[in-house]
């Protein structure tokens, strides 16, 4: 499998990280950023910056991701991801997301109209019924889902979450015990933790190549 291959898996488990957020945890506040670092074999290729706006149900949330890989100096993929949802309760209600991939290029457009969502891509057009999530892994709801949508493709896929038990890693530099789960999708396995009250630490996926890819909260917070 040639390199381009192998980093289009691996960006994209890594950019199943979508903005989807808890209702109830924007509540309490009508702003907040997060920075993500994202690692590959413990080396930095990007960030991965999003904001939650909003009060009391309706959420709005702005995501904006940008990854460079280079191989002995030279660009061997370059990914750029910008994503506007609404979001009602626990439901998204809109999505517009555009990314580029080296010269590939992906689109999602997406809106509820008549109590089903509506969603168009640039290869096709679905209607899509039911309360629609995306990869939400600060939300402790997703470990509860059948489905969830991929932001970048506007693929619906079926989702099967295993519990792999308690360890301890470091979060920002400090020994922090979590829980593991496993979120197996499509052919991604990603692994999730989250300490006991229920936030989201650290992600972490293996590419087909077997390199280690990494996604953590950055010690340089808004």
């Amino acid at each position: 499998m040639n390199n381009r291959m192998r980093y289009t898996r691996l960006i994209l488990a890594l950019i199943l990280v979508q903005l989807t957020v808890l209702p109830g945890f924007a509540t309490a506040q009508t702003s907040r950023v997060w920075n993500y670092n994202a690692l590959l074999d413990g080396k930095p290729i990007g960030t991965h910056r999003f904001a939650v706006l909003g009060e009391g149900a309706e959420v709005r949330v702005e995501s904006d991701a940008s990854f460079r890989v280079k191989i002995l100096f030279i660009e061997a993929y370059r990914y750029q991801h910008r994503a506007r949802e609404h979001w009602r309760g626990d439901c998204l209600q809109s999505i517009n997301s555009a990314t580029s991939e080296n010269s590939d290029r992906f689109k999602v457009d997406g809106l509820i109209r008549d109590g089903l969502f509506q969603l168009t891509t640039l290869k096709n057009e679905k209607t899509l019924k039911g309360c629609i999530m995306g990869f939400a892994y600060w939300n402790p709801l997703i470990l509860k889902q059948t489905r969830l949508l991929n932001a970048q493709t506007g693929d619906y896929l079926p989702l099967r979450v295993e519990s792999l038990g308690t360890q301890t890693l470091q979060v920002r530099g400090i020994e922090t015990s979590a829980n593991r789960y496993s979120l197996h999708a499509d052919k991604l396995k990603i692994d999730v933790w989250y300490k006991d009250d229920k936030e989201w630490v650290a992600l972490e996926s293996a590419t087909e190549g077997g390199r280690i890819l990494r996604y953590e909260l950055s010690q340089d917070q808004e």
